[in-house]
């Protein structure tokens, strides 16, 4: 009872800390931008929310249904990650030919092709992040999770600080601060748990699974999707 306890307060620390963390950055923005300039920043946080759960494709979901029932943790963690990265390299390739479009898109403006860029390279770690913070759930790793839940969050307020002391004062302050924030945490999380990873794909590709774990998680990604999306309506119109 005393462990269970203790694992679930390991748990609770990360979110507790990183919304602290959250609570800082936020009134730090809001007090050296602008109303219209945090407002431009808002759009690129409704695109990362609702990206990010589609890029997932729902295996997030059917990694936590399989883990227990499948005995090399590895070999899941990669038959649940390869289907994401492949179809959101995919969407990535076609991207290249439209960014200025997406930029003014987003933005609006054609002159932020860069930060079109950078997001797209967050998505891309962002997805790894999130299937390793799900392997350390799953395999009861609270202080880990907290860990590295709390240090992204870190990173983000440590680069926000960096952007302003600079003198920036555009929306671009939030657009960079959580992509070199974000990605800098990431890229220490991918380098500790780099023995999930295997690229002989031969040792673990298996179509059973990838398709079972494709119709358990497609249903949720589409719901979770649109769930996303009408909560952000009221920002986006």
């Amino acid at each position: 009872m005393k462990n269970k306890i203790i694992n679930f307060i390991s748990f609770a620390m990360g979110p507790i800390l990183g919304g602290a963390l959250t609570a800082l950055i936020i009134p730090l923005t809001t007090y050296f931008l602008s109303p219209v300039e945090y407002g431009k920043a808002s759009m690129f946080t409704i695109l990362q929310g609702l990206v990010a759960s589609f890029a997932y494709f729902g295996f997030d979901q059917a990694f936590t249904r399989e883990y227990n029932e499948q005995d090399d943790k590895s070999k899941l963690f990669m038959n649940c990650i390869i289907v994401p990265l492949m179809f959101f390299n995919v969407l990535l390739l076609i991207s290249l030919f439209y960014l200025h479009q997406i930029s003014n898109l987003i933005y609006p403006s054609k002159n932020y092709v860069l930060l079109v860029i950078a997001f797209e390279v967050l998505v891309m770690f962002t997805i790894f992040e999130r299937f390793i913070l799900m392997y350390l759930r799953m395999s009861e790793n609270g202080k880990a999770y907290s860990f590295f839940t709390t240090s992204i969050k870190l990173c983000m307020l440590i680069a926000t600080c960096i952007l302003l002391y600079s003198g920036n004062r555009s929306f671009t302050v939030v657009v960079w601060s959580t992509i070199i924030g974000q990605i800098s945490a990431d890229c220490i999380l991918i380098f500790k748990y780099r023995r999930l990873f295997n690229f002989k794909i031969n040792q673990w590709i298996d179509s059973k699974l990838i398709n079972r774990m494709f119709i358990f998680g497609f249903p949720i990604v589409i719901s979770v999707s649109l769930t996303n999306f009408l909560q952000m309506s009221d920002r986006i119109f």
